[in-house]
């Protein structure tokens, strides 16, 4: 009899199937119990009653947390609406590694996105009831959707297709958050490919970034409904704005600068030195043993830029336009005050600072810090293979 036909699974599906599960299982067994500081209670509260949170109202997210209250009915309510950022992260975490699949092999897919995936701030995310693992995952997936359609042996439907959830994605980050911007310089980069596209497939990338656009549409259905959370009350058009604006917050500008720009930049550099081992110092300020691990991880990064740019230098384009949009873009970009642990003995008595720690927003530039250190280890890694020599059996059998 013939031996029955085995399946054999793309090795980039089997990657992310097993970056997804390891992540899975590290933020189950981490993720907030109960309730947590800052912004979550309001979080939990809207995705539970369909209310609006505070400005900008993330009315998707407000809808898909409270999916997730059905979904996860049988843990504690907080705990429920966790599952939402649980589950995004995980699933961020195999669209790390099926795009990474050809410049670093599964194994090295895997590696890079579980070093992603658990950087100090986007563990954080991944564990708590926040808008930023939901706006993490439709970030990378749009640079995946980005890579594929930018790929030498897409068709043209195929490239049509990537390009054209680009866009889609793109409209959602005003309903979902602005955050998801970050990433679009990198994605289209990585999309840039092929034939000058036609006035016809930009028009279809206007209409479909529109139709994402469209869902703050849910942000005056939410409120017609009079929910107890219904921050802006953004039932008619001049609300909605300030809503969408976020005016009762006096956003700056991006001058004056509310700090030296030197400053803010070198407050991006504090956020950093936590990711890759904050627990050998859990304190904000720097450690020399904790900044020496941050530094060799720079280091590792660096490599790793260079052997992804050697594989697939337009991959490593597009990660290094991520890496400086998501530094130096977004510190120039919302313009912040001082950490409230930054700027100590540099700015005057009585400076303005930021009322808590904001990482979280340069969260894609460390989620790609993490991808190429992973792809670091790999150029050191095939370095020492080609340097050392080949094991030599010990024993007769072992020749077998």
């Amino acid at each position: 009899m013939n031996a029955p036909a085995r399946i054999q699974l793309p090795s980039a599906i089997v990657a992310a199937v097993v970056a997804t599960m390891v992540l899975l299982g590290l933020y189950l067994s981490t993720a907030a119990p109960d309730l947590t500081f800052w912004d979550a209670t309001e979080f939990m509260a809207a995705a539970h009653t369909l209310g609006i949170p505070h400005p900008p109202g993330t009315p998707l997210w407000v809808v898909l947390g409270n999916v997730a209250t059905r979904l996860f009915a049988s843990a504690a309510p907080p705990r429920a609406v966790t599952l939402l950022s649980v589950w995004a992260a995980a699933l961020t975490g195999g669209l790390t590694a099926w795009m990474m699949a050809r410049a670093l092999g599964a194994r090295g897919a895997v590696v890079g996105a579980v070093m992603a995936g658990t950087m100090f701030s986007v563990w954080n995310n991944a564990t708590e009831t926040e808008v930023y693992a939901v706006t993490m995952l439709a970030s990378v997936a749009m640079l995946a959707a980005g890579e594929f359609a930018g790929r030498h042996d897409s068709s043209d439907g195929q490239r049509a297709r990537g390009r054209a959830l680009v866009a889609f994605l793109a409209g959602l980050a005003v309903p979902l958050h602005l955050s998801l911007l970050v990433a679009l310089p990198a994605a289209i980069v990585l999309a840039w490919r092929g034939a000058r596209p036609t006035r016809r497939e930009m028009a279809s990338w206007l209409a479909l970034c529109l139709l994402g656009l469209s869902a703050v549409s849910l942000l005056p259905l939410l409120s017609v409904r009079n929910p107890a959370l219904d921050s802006g009350n953004p039932e008619h058009w001049q609300a909605l704005l300030a809503v969408l604006r976020r005016e009762q917050y006096q956003v700056a500008g991006l001058w004056p600068r509310q700090a030296p720009l030197w400053l803010q930049v070198a407050n991006v550099f504090q956020w950093a030195d936590w990711q890759v081992a904050f627990a050998a110092h859990p304190f904000p300020t720097a450690a020399f043993g904790r900044t020496a691990l941050s530094l060799c991880w720079v280091w590792l990064a660096a490599l790793g830029l260079r052997r992804v740019w050697h594989v697939d230098a337009r991959l490593g384009r597009g990660l290094a336009v991520l890496l400086t949009s998501a530094t130096l873009g977004v510190a120039v970009w919302l313009n912040l005050r001082a950490g409230p642990t930054f700027g100590v003995g540099v700015l005057p008595d009585g400076a303005p600072h930021e009322a808590r720690e904001r990482d979280y927003f340069f969260v894609l530039a460390f989620w790609a810090w993490g991808v190429l250190a992973a792809a670091g280890v790999a150029a050191l890694a095939a370095g020492l293979a080609r340097r050392l020599p080949a094991p030599v059996a010990l024993l007769p059998f072992a020749l077998v």
